[in-house]
């Protein structure tokens, strides 16, 4: 057993590494992970992988982003063309910092970029930063153009946004119109929050069952995105066992 003490001190090490080069952060996180073996990945972990897995659905930002991101920064200083607004925008929503992604995003569409994927970016930011409302209207006016916007992604949020805004029955209906077409388990656990404040349990019932059976045969980083879901569903159906 010797051996396995022996390899144990490494497996932080490993994991780190295997993360560096799925995410692609900065190329000095190789260095610090790789040459202090003991506290570099505990670092890493620390700064790179837990601010990221914190913030619900964002994207963490590949190390060609990040050059393209400085790059962009540098040309709106000379030249704030609504393009580079959006994409800059885009890049700030994928790197956690909703603050300057809205900003940048807004410019773009007040300067005349009307296209749907800035004003999703922008609807989710809105989002990010509590502003409710605003995150509705941008949001409305996707959906209204393409209700399957981004797999319906679009819709799931608008309802997010709805039901953060009291308005329930609207919201109930963004779910249902997510559930016709797709399987995501947020819009059946967020329908049978819903449905439950109403009373309507058996549909709720259908509603968890079908969240645990679906998580059966579903790819892992499916089921490791939609695990809070998941389990509320198996908490659920135990705590309501008939």
């Amino acid at each position: 057993m010797d051996w396995l003490w022996s390899i144990l001190p490494m497996v932080p090490t490993v994991v780190a590494l295997i993360d560096y080069f799925r995410r692609r952060p900065e190329f000095y996180w190789f260095f610090i992970i790789v040459f202090f073996p003991t506290l570099g990945p505990i670092v890493y972990f620390l700064v790179v992988v837990l601010p990221h897995s914190a913030v619900e659905g964002a994207v963490s930002i590949t190390l060609s982003e990040r050059r393209r991101k400085k790059e962009l920064e540098a040309r709106i200083g000379q030249a704030p063309l609504p393009g580079l607004l959006a994409e800059l925008g885009e890049l700030y929503y994928k790197d956690g910092q909703f603050g300057p992604a809205a900003k940048y995003l807004a410019d773009a569409l007040d300067k005349g970029i009307d296209h749907l994927e800035a004003r999703f970016y922008l609807g989710l930011a809105c989002e990010r930063l509590g502003r409710t409302r605003d995150a509705i209207d941008h949001l409305v006016k996707v959906v209204r153009a393409d209700p399957k916007f981004r797999y319906m992604e679009a819709m799931l949020a608008l309802g997010r946004n709805l039901e953060a805004d009291g308005q329930l029955r609207d919201a109930e209906a963004a779910y249902r119109q997510v559930r016709q077409t797709h399987t995501y388990a947020e819009a059946r656990a967020r329908l049978a929050d819903l449905l439950e404040k109403k009373g309507q349990n058996g549909e709720v019932r259908k509603l968890y069952e079908l969240i645990v059976t679906d998580a059966m045969g579903q790819p892992g980083y499916i089921r490791r995105r939609e695990a809070p879901y998941i389990r509320k569903a198996k908490l659920w159906l135990k705590t309501h066992a008939s």
